[in-house]
């Protein structure tokens, strides 16, 4: 699920709204303890190589997966919903577009909305993204569905491309069905690495629980 801003405070919200996605129910994929050590293994090697890797996950197990990736691995999450939220909000502000227009206009039927609204988002997540995308330590990268939302998930094809030098890791956190043959944000296709996706056990996300790493 993604976040809302209520003019005050940013909450997660179960139905489609400004920058948010659905929640869905899936099977939880357990993972061996060969699956484990393999997830680690290439997630390890990703910090190395200063490469990109798109993680896949059950829906219900996201934020306990991200918290898990950030203990455990040191990278650091950047939430692209609240950050592209917050962007918005200021750009809007600078250059006169009512934040309310732009609530109205994102839940209308996406027939119905306003055209230039996908293009005043890729104006707002300008305004971070390379910057962000520069920072020489590993990211971990959530809610991205909201790229799709606002068909900007080209941004992610720099991130997946082996061929393309990173400063530092960038992974991005995907909720995905077991009945879905390959991971997408909200149903939209997402770039994927040569080497595939990486399905992160959850086992893997127990075993930290469990310890109270």
């Amino acid at each position: 699920p993604g976040l809302t801003w209520d003019g005050h405070h940013y909450t997660r919200a179960l139905s489609a709204s400004m920058l948010s996605a659905g929640t869905r129910v899936t099977m939880l994929v357990a993972g061996t303890d060969r699956d484990v050590e393999e997830a680690v293994e290439r997630l390890s090697s990703s910090l190395q190589a200063r490469s990109g890797v798109v993680i896949a996950v059950d829906p219900r197990q996201v934020d306990p997966a991200a918290a898990t990736l950030v203990a455990r691995f040191g990278v650091v999450e950047v939430n692209l919903a609240a950050e592209l939220i917050a962007a918005a909000k200021e750009y809007g502000d600078t250059h006169g577009v009512a934040w309310q227009f732009l609530l109205s206009q994102d839940a209308a039927p996406v027939g119905s909305r306003d055209t230039r609204l996908n293009a005043f988002m890729a104006a707002a997540l300008a305004t971070f993204w390379d910057a962000t995308m520069a920072r020489n330590e590993p990211l971990l990268l959530t809610d991205a569905a909201v790229l799709a939302r606002y068909g900007l998930t080209d941004r992610l094809a720099a991130l997946t491309n082996l061929a393309t030098p990173l400063p530092a890791a960038r992974w991005i956190l995907v909720p995905h069905r077991t009945t879905s043959a390959v991971p997408t944000l909200d149903g939209t296709s997402i770039p994927l690495p040569a080497n595939g996706w990486l399905t992160l056990p959850n086992a893997l996300i127990t075993t930290r629980l469990n310890r109270g790493a």
